[in-house]
């Protein structure tokens, strides 16, 4: 897979296997009883990511990715490896950054992550960026 651009310290991207009763194994059955089809996790430098595609409004579904890591906000190069580099997610996100703040419907439970949602742009779906 190819991630577009330079990068200043490109880091690694490797699949993580969750062992049973471990915090990966908890984190996938919440999202698959909260109605997600689908969850994986990964390490991205010294970040963990997670990707699942969770329900939107009924059987709408979208990505979502959450990068953290443990002492430092995820870099530039940690977030757009773990965009472009996730196969699952090639060709498939349009993607904006949200944060908790007023009027959102949940809170961050880690201090340093980012939380990647799927957009779905009537425009850009008839006039795809090149």
């Amino acid at each position: 897979m190819s991630v577009p651009g330079t990068f200043k310290n490109r880091p690694v991207l490797l699949p993580i296997q969750p062992a049973p009763g471990s915090e990966y194994a908890g984190v996938q059955k919440l999202l698959l009883n909260q109605g997600a089809i689908y969850v994986e996790f990964w390490r991205c430098g010294e970040c963990g990511v997670i990707v699942s595609r969770e329900p939107l409004a009924g059987r709408h579904y979208r990505w979502h990715l959450s990068i953290s890591h443990p002492s430092r906000y995820p870099s530039w190069d940690e977030i757009k490896t773990a965009c472009y580099g996730i196969e699952k997610l090639q060709g498939a996100m349009l993607a904006q950054i949200l944060h908790p703040g007023d009027g959102t419907p949940w809170v961050n439970l880690h201090e340093n992550c980012f939380h990647l949602y799927e957009v779905d742009d009537p425009v850009l779906a008839e006039h795809p960026l090149q």
